[in-house]
């Protein structure tokens, strides 16, 4: 180390332009990072979608759904599946571990439905399987004007879509909303009846009529042509035109003879409206570690271009453009970095003086600047993580400088040789500041080490640090030197008073006179702190910083999606008539895409329905903040709606886990289920802070049953397929064939007229056996029995779970807490599994005490080597309990509670509190090998290491103090816990740490 420092100081110009060299890679380095809103915690999500015309909920569960999941339930990685099967629709949400390898997984599941195909019914589609569900969509536009169809919006659209596509950096647009056109076929079923055809005779000849087969080639001298004969139906009057019998006197029954047809809006496609109105919307999807602030202002540009050419009448709304976001989050983080170096700058200053301050300072932009090239070679992004991180590091970067610039300037004051004084001073330093940042390395360097979504939350921080700290090391043993060569002086000037010294020795005094009663007293302390801990509550993440909130929309009649959008509309009406909200996007018989990286993926149901609005607390002046707001529309859509379910939400940071408090009850018999899942629901709507509560399981419903007389059936020669086949056509439709016009393909459906019990009783059902028919009602009765609209289940098991969300200022731990307690007096048929955030945070804060562990166990290790001793090290990490005094007690004067950040806090302060620690020990040891007492030396230490001890909590604090002034929910706990511990810590560490060591070691010659 001598010889690179000489040569540093020796060759000082070449120092200098790679110093510089490497800062101007670090800007540029800075300009092509990604940026990103948020870290990359896309959930490893599918669905799996199978349709079975006809099949009730219960059929899908056992047909189908049962079928898919007994093959997929081994795949590699599976975390767990959720199975919700309706009236002939099931979707399986296929969930893996966050570290999956996700290609190879979907590989495997792909194969395993292959596999399955054989096993279904006959009748049901293939499933469909899409990987894309958690994916966050980058743009999100919509299209909407009153005089537009939605076959007009979906061609803008389609432009739109063209055009973004154009754009580097852009990976797929999706149109998303679009209600496609079919050929409907309604047949007069009493006209049918007069002839000896049934539907599927109708059906089969539609099909045939329009089939497209390959017709050969013939051979010729030059070669081969291929034959081609064209579809049939050119126009919606071939279609009329098919001939379907011919009738005894010579003439022919024609399509149009028996049936409507026409062009219609397809039955149940999911719906979108912008601020009331029938939309279209347009997501756009980014490619992955692409810098969306430079393509958004490319789209940006192609997007102003594109509205000059459209009507003036066609309404672009952006309901999210992710690149501003960004670009206003990333901005903010940058002030606030940059207001922590200004800040951690004039601390210097006031400390060490201009020349001190000068050399010091130095260090922090070449820090940040060199992390910018290493975030680049480690593919680390710029989001509000990672600059988070060069925030935290920013106080702790200019330590070892502070340390390396106070030596050189003693040596310098004592008369040394200017160039042997900086050599002599940073060697001299080089050991213990290397401990120090060894151990606050060794605080971070675990938690890269999380596993799940919270590790890839915070992962990036503990790089940065990392990657900051050791920067700040090779700075301040090259380029303080450097600096001081060019800058430092001999000191003519009395060094600063430090305030509070003569108290804190005073304290000292006495702690030394009267040891044990001083640990007495301070064990008494952290026991009043850690009693701290249950009373400041526990939130795992906070609600984001965004004025986006968004509504859950659970129609309570099944199946029905004209009265999911009745619904829709009516709280639409409501929001209209709500100041703070500026604007709303509706989906209906879907979610929203993806719009927040902690969004859960939705299942699609026509009687669900999600609304994603804007507000402005500013347009009312009513609301403090937006849980006052969510609160004020939660009751109002409580009071104002009957028809279903609304239920208000706000973003939340990090794993999505849905409501916060949710219970599965597992069993085999779904009444038995049902029955526990009423009896939770009562105990948690009795819960004081408990809202929205609610579970997804359905009483049974009242349905039509065909009591078939078979003897009859036989008697006629009808055979169940020819029952079912038939009605089936004749209620749900079928489609036959394909229409083609203008480059547009439509389905072709049949369908019947009937819209009674007495129209489906004189349907005549023909024999495939033998060509009679024969009325319906003549071989069967209507009956009335109940079903079971919707079936869930969870990994294979039949279930159903009760939800709920906790009141503003209710912790849903502390309301999970009291139902269990309450639940536990009640008895339960089926199995009960809790499984909402109180099970989250049990089991990553578990996964975060391993870590603290191996935290302390690193920095003790570290302290070993360095001490050579098994009791100093211990003394030190006294240290790190006493933090947890400031911590716990800085949280509830600040009313925050212990979160996910809060945790990553107290664990990364451990090692930077020993810091202190460790010059202290370092200090008294020296005193005693010069022969003071014990006593002695420990005052000794203080009164010598008081101000760089004081100087290093200062700037590490103030450089703490733009985070929590930015005010962003996640640091705020955080940058408390961090700022309060540090400061508790550093001036107890003072008292303690000397008291403790002069207890525990003998009065005896230190070198001996």
């Amino acid at each position: 180390m001598r010889k690179i420092i000489e040569k540093a100081i020796n060759k000082r110009k070449i120092t200098l332009f790679f110093a510089i060299f490497f800062s101007i890679t670090g800007i540029i380095s800075y300009y092509f990072v990604p940026k990103q809103e948020n870290p990359d915690v896309s959930l490893p999500a599918a669905i799996i979608t199978t349709i079975y015309p006809g099949a009730t909920a219960e059929d899908m569960n056992k047909l189908v759904a049962k079928k898919i999941e007994d093959e997929i339930i081994d795949i590699d990685g599976l975390n767990h599946i959720e199975t919700t099967c309706k009236k002939g629709v099931s979707n399986i949400l296929v969930m893996l571990e966050m570290d999956t390898d996700t290609d190879k997984a979907w590989d495997d599941l792909k194969d395993k439905l292959k596999a399955v195909e054989n096993q279904l019914p006959e009748g049901c589609f293939i499933p469909q399987l899409n990987t894309d569900i958690a994916e966050t969509t980058g743009i999100i536009i919509s299209l909407s004007g009153e005089k537009y169809s939605y076959e007009q919006l979906n061609s803008y659209a389609e432009d739109f879509r063209d055009e973004l596509l154009t754009i580097d950096g852009m990976s797929r647009i999706d149109i998303i909303g679009e209600v496609e056109k079919e050929v409907k076929v309604q047949v007069n079923m009493d006209r049918l009846n007069q002839y000896d055809l049934s539907l599927e005779d109708v059906y089969k000849i539609i099909s045939a009529e329009n089939i497209q087969l390959p017709s050969g080639e013939i051979q010729y001298e030059d070669g081969k042509m291929e034959i081609i004969i064209p579809q049939t139906y050119d126009s919606i009057r071939d279609i009329e035109e098919t001939i379907l019998m011919g009738t005894r006197d010579g003439g022919m029954v024609r399509l149009k003879d028996i049936a409507k047809i026409y062009m219609d809006l397809e039955d149940g496609s999911k719906k979108f409206k912008q601020d009331g109105k029938n939309a279209i919307l347009i997501a756009g999807y980014f490619k992955e570690k692409e810098n969306i602030v430079l393509i958004g202002k490319d789209v940006r540009v192609k997007l102003d271009e594109i509205k000059e050419v459209f009507s003036k009448d066609l309404i672009i709304n952006e309901v999210m453009f992710q690149p501003e976001d960004v670009n206003k989050s990333i901005t903010d983080f940058g002030m606030n970095l940059i207001q922590g170096m200004a800040f951690v700058i004039i601390v210097v200053f006031f400390i060490t003086g201009f020349k001190n301050a000068l050399v010091v300072s130095a260090g922090i932009p070449l820090s940040v600047l060199f992390t910018f090239n290493i975030m680049n070679i480690l593919g680390v992004d710029i989001h509000f993580m990672s600059t988070a991180g060069l925030i935290i590091s920013l106080g702790m970067l200019v330590d070892n400088g502070i340390v390396v610039a106070d030596t050189i300037q003693v040596n310098l004051d004592e008369g040394m040789d200017k160039k042997k004084a900086i050599i002599e001073g940073a060697l001299k330093s080089s050991s213990p500041i290397l401990s120090s940042t060894l151990t606050t390395i060794g605080a971070f360097l675990p938690l890269l080490f999380l596993p799940g979504a919270p590790g890839k939350v915070i992962g990036d921080i503990p790089k940065i640090v990392i990657a900051t700290l050791l920067n700040s090391y090779l700075i301040a043993m090259i380029m303080t030197p450097v600096m001081a060569y060019i800058f430092l002086e001999p000191s003519d000037e009395k060094k600063r008073t430090i305030p509070f010294k003569g108290f804190f020795e005073k304290l000292l005094n006495m702690a030394l006179n009267n040891k044990k009663k001083a640990i007495v007293i301070v064990l008494l302390m952290f026991a009043f702190s850690m009693n701290m801990k249950n009373v400041i509550g526990t939130k795992f993440f906070p609600y984001a910083d965004k004025n986006i909130l968004y509504i859950n929309v659970d129609n309570e009649v099944a199946g029905d999606m004209d009265k999911t959008e009745n619904l829709i509309m009516d709280i639409e009406k409501i929001l209209k008539n709500t100041p703070e909200v500026t604007s709303t996007t509706a989906a209906i018989g879907d979610g929203m895409p993806k719009f927040y990286m902690s969004m859960f993926p939705s299942v699609p149901s026509k009687d669900f329905g999600q609304i994603m609005l804007r507000f402005d607390l500013n347009k009312g002046d009513r609301f403090e903040n937006k849980e006052e707001l969510t609160d004020y529309l939660q009751k109002e859509l409580d009071s104002k709606i009957i028809s279903g379910k609304a239920t208000v939400k706000m973003l939340e940071y990090g794993k999505p886990i849905g409501n916060p408090i949710r219970i599965r009850v597992i069993g085999t018999n779904y009444d038995s289920i049902y029955e526990d899942v009423m009896k939770i629901e009562n105990i948690l709507e009795s819960i004081e802070g408990s809202v929205n509560v609610k579970n997804d399981g359905e009483k049974r419903s009242i349905a039509y049953a065909l009591d078939i007389d078979h003897n009859l059936s036989k008697k006629y020669a009808i055979s169940n397929y020819d029952i079912g086949r038939q009605i089936n056509i004749a209620l749900k439709g079928n489609k036959a064939t394909l229409f083609r016009k203008s480059g547009n393909e439509y389905d072709v459906v049949v369908d019947t007229d009937i819209a009674s019990l007495k129209g489906l009783g004189n349907m005549k059902i023909k024999s495939s056996m033998t060509g009679n028919k024969v009325l319906l009602k003549e071989f069967s009765k209507t009956n009335i029995k109940s079903q079971i609209n919707t079936l869930k289940n969870y990994n294979g098991e039949l279930s159903i779970t009760v939800t709920s969300d906790n009141k503003f200022g209710y912790s849903p731990i502390d309301i999970e807490n009291i139902l269990e307690e309450k639940m536990d007096r009640e008895v339960f048929i089926n199995r009960v599994v809790f499984d909402g955030e109180r099970e989250e945070i049990d089991d990553v804060f578990g996964d975060m005490q391993i870590l603290f562990m191996l935290a302390v166990l690193l920095i003790y290790s570290i302290l070993l080597v360095q001490f050579n001793s098994f009791k100093s090290p211990f003394i030190i990490m006294v240290s790190i309990p006493l933090s947890t005094i400031g911590i716990f007690n800085g949280l509830f004067l600040m009313g925050e509670p212990l979160g996910l950040m809060v945790m990553l806090g107290i664990i990364s302060l451990s090692g930077v509190v020993v810091n202190n620690g460790i010059l202290l020990i370092e200090y008294i040891e020296e005193g005693r090998k010069v022969g003071l007492t014990l006593d002695e030396a420990c005052k000794s230490a203080v009164d010598k290491r008081y101000r760089p001890i004081i100087s290093t909590t200062a700037t590490t604090i103030i450089g703490l103090v733009p985070l929590y002034l930015s005010k962003n929910p996640l640091f705020t706990g955080m940058s408390i816990a961090l700022m309060s511990g540090l400061l508790i810590s550093t001036f107890l560490t003072m008292i303690v740490v000397p008291t403790v060591y002069s207890l525990v070691n003998k009065e005896k010659s230190f070198n001996n």
